[in-house]
């Protein structure tokens, strides 16, 4: 699947995060529900993106 591939990549590559903001959306075409569906969301205020390749459950909010 598109999942499998893109994490095998960041596995190859050892990447921990993943930012996408304007420079990216600028220079590539970013589809941010693949995102979304692959990896784990820990930053989003509308512009900037930020993606955790692994879940970590250190990240949470405080209840």
């Amino acid at each position: 699947s598109n999942c499998e591939e893109m994490r095998r990549i960041v596995k190859k590559y050892n990447v921990s995060y993943i930012f996408i903001g304007h420079e990216e959306r600028k220079f590539f075409s970013i589809d941010d529900e693949r995102f979304e569906k692959c990896f784990y969301k820990v930053f989003d205020d509308g512009k900037v993106k930020i993606f955790s390749a692994e879940k970590d459950e250190s990240l949470k909010k405080p209840e």
